[in-house]
């Protein structure tokens, strides 16, 4: 386990993958509570104005459309 800004962690990461000395690395970022509320926010009040593709399309699935079939 060790600590560091994300740039020394990608390096780190790139160095020990390279030597072959392990075959899977995991990195976790820790933030504070304080960050993670404010990221939460920030999340979602740009989540209000995403609408999905499909949301303003009907959609129908192929049973529905084959019971309708002549």
């Amino acid at each position: 386990m060790f600590e560091g800004a994300a740039e020394q962690v990608a390096e780190i990461t790139m160095i020990v993958m390279a030597s072959g000395a392990l075959r899977e690395f995991a990195a976790e970022e820790v933030i504070s509570t304080e960050t993670m509320a404010a990221v939460m926010k920030s999340a979602s009040t740009k989540a209000e104005k995403y609408a999905a593709p499909h949301k303003n399309k009907r959609t129908y699935s192929f049973l529905s459309v084959e019971k309708n079939l002549p």
